[in-house]
């Protein structure tokens, strides 16, 4: 709020629309998600989202523009870490991962370990890890990372579809798509974007377009090279574009050192959705029982509720609910899609 406010003063011809979002939780689109053609793993979060297409019809906006893209191309992490120990040159390595917990006020494992380590371990240890997770029963929603097989997932659908070698490809795929690491972690974000629920479904019916001016191809191939000329440096986020704001954005905006999460927003919303969450995977569909372990879902959503492990360790479960979801909206979105289109002739 403190930023808004800050920005606001900069510029008093913007007019500001407040929108009250203190009871707009995660989950909440879940009760009354609308018809969309394939599962969206954002569904969690649309709530909001659909708040804020639904104020700027009100006002009569008919164009909306977003920030998607910037924290991908623009938000530079130490990945470099990792081509500095391919290299070989780990006291170099370790000088900059101590620079970096210097700056954000940590551990440097806690530097080196995501930004270095966890990009390269060989495959043979990627394996094995991810089968000894996968086939303890005990294993705990902290204790899973972007490489491991949930456990609500039945065993004979893992080995039937390989995802234990599946989950060692993605890590391939994200880490080394390319030469530098930093780059492979960008192109595989920017696949992810794939897929507009909120454009599709939400704005579009509601005569509204939304932009995502950070996706511009123009814009992603500069911000592709801006990554190969310039290297990440502590306490400065998004420097290129702090420094085309400068002068018309206020400094704490420009020369802020880092973003918080909203967690908050996340846990409450699932406790308060819990009931209706664990009827839908009590009813969920026959096809899916051969994917997913009913009682062991239900276990770990509890788990969850209680803040049992932090949102980036929850969004394999998150998935699951949006597939879930889908599932049971399947004869309302395939009428939605066989509908017939009704054509306006303007005279």
């Amino acid at each position: 709020t403190a930023y808004i406010e800050e920005a606001l003063q900069c510029g008093p011809e913007i007019v500001a629309h407040r929108l009250s979002a203190d009871d707009l939780l995660d989950f909440d689109s879940f009760l009354d998600a609308p018809p969309h053609e394939e599962p969206f793993a954002g569904l969690r979060g649309l709530a909001k989202d659909r708040a804020m297409v639904d104020r700027a019809f009100c006002i009569g906006a008919t164009t909306m523009l977003t920030g998607l893209g910037a924290d991908e191309i623009h938000d530079l992490h130490p990945f470099y870490l990792a081509d500095l120990l391919l290299q070989g040159r780990i006291c170099q390595a370790w000088r900059e991962a101590c620079k970096w917990a210097q700056g954000r006020n940590c551990n440097p494992w806690a530097i080196l370990l995501p930004f270095g380590l966890a990009t390269l371990p060989p495959i043979w240890f990627i394996s094995n890890l991810v089968k000894r997770r996968q086939k303890s029963a005990a294993v705990r929603l902290n204790q899973q990372s972007d490489w491991t097989v949930p456990p609500w997932i039945l065993l004979d659908f893992v080995r039937r579809y390989a995802l234990w070698d599946r989950a060692i490809e993605n890590a391939q795929h994200m880490y080394r798509l390319c030469q530098r690491t930093d780059l492979s972690v960008t192109l595989n974000a920017i696949e992810n974007r794939a897929g507009d629920v909120l454009r599709w479904s939400v704005a579009a019916p509601r005569g509204i377009a939304i932009a995502h001016p950070f996706l511009d191809r123009r814009l992603l191939c500069f911000g592709l090279g801006m990554q190969l000329r310039l290297q990440p440096e502590p306490g400065q986020m998004k420097p290129v574009l702090a420094e085309a704001m400068r002068d018309i954005l206020p400094e704490c905006i420009c020369h802020r050192r880092r973003k918080g999460h909203f967690d908050e927003v996340y846990y409450r919303g699932l406790s308060r959705n819990l009931q209706h969450l664990e009827a839908m995977v009590r009813q969920m569909p026959s096809a899916l029982l051969k994917m997913f372990d009913q009682d062991m879902l239900l276990k770990y959503l509890q788990e969850a509720r209680i803040a049992g492990a932090n949102v980036r360790q929850l969004q394999r479960m998150d998935s699951v609910l949006a597939i879930i979801h889908w599932f049971c909206l399947e004869s309302q979105w395939r009428q939605v899609r066989t509908a017939p289109t009704q054509v306006v002739h303007v005279c």
